[in-house]
């Protein structure tokens, strides 16, 4: 098991996640967008009228914004009108990631900042998310360690079990899910009827298999 995924999941279980369902922390970096209505916005910058239209500073700005208003030339420069928008960069499971991230790229960006998305209705997100958490509570050295499963909910229902081991056939699903309620289900049906049901399922999927493969020797 790898030791930095255990470190991840530790974060996962310990982060603040600013009161966000599996939180996504998203890097952004500001993106100005020059020549903008002035009609729809209320934001203005000085930028030279060369192919580099290098924006002004604020010192700049605000001496060049004294003469417009005094209807003055402002040679060399133009008055634009912008709008700011959040580009995205690189998303992160943990807060300490994201930031670490600026860090270290800081140079390469422009006023980044971490922003706190969710996960909501992104499975593949949640399914990693929820293993990383599995990973970290998970005691060291158990025997037959991959037969169980620590969960940070307080109850799973067998949706939620057939998920954290991966369960994905629809005939395995509706077995397992006959089986671990076994003539619990009333509606007239005992344990030796949803047995046979699970076994038929199981047969099923043999079938299906075979059906695959010899479907697979004709194609080649």
């Amino acid at each position: 098991m790898s030791a930095a995924l255990v470190a991840m999941g530790q974060q996962l279980r310990t982060q603040d996640d600013a009161c966000t369902r599996d939180p996504i922390f998203v890097v952004q970096q500001r993106k100005r967008i020059y020549g903008m209505d002035g009609d729809y916005v209320d934001q203005f910058a000085w930028i030279t009228d060369d192919a580099d239209c290098d924006e002004a500073d604020i010192e700049e700005a605000a001496k060049l914004e004294a003469k417009y208003e005094s209807d003055e030339e402002t040679p060399g420069w133009m008055r634009v009108a912008y709008h700011d928008t959040w580009e995205f960069v690189q998303p992160f499971f943990t807060r300490a990631a994201a930031e670490a991230f600026i860090a270290r790229n800081a140079h390469r960006l422009t006023d980044p900042r971490v922003y706190v998305d969710s996960a909501y209705r992104n499975p593949e997100w949640q399914a990693v998310r929820e293993h990383l958490m599995v990973l970290a509570s998970a005691p060291p050295n158990r025997k037959h360690a991959h037969y169980f499963k620590p969960t940070p909910f307080e109850s799973a229902d067998v949706y939620r079990i057939l998920r954290m081991f991966n369960v994905a056939d629809p005939c395995i699903q509706h077995a397992v899910k006959k089986l671990l309620v076994a003539g619990g289900r009333g509606g007239g049906k005992d344990i030796g009827r949803d047995i046979q049901e699970a076994v038929d399922t199981l047969l099923r999927w043999q079938d299906m298999q075979a059906e695959d493969a010899a479907a697979s020797e004709v194609g080649a």
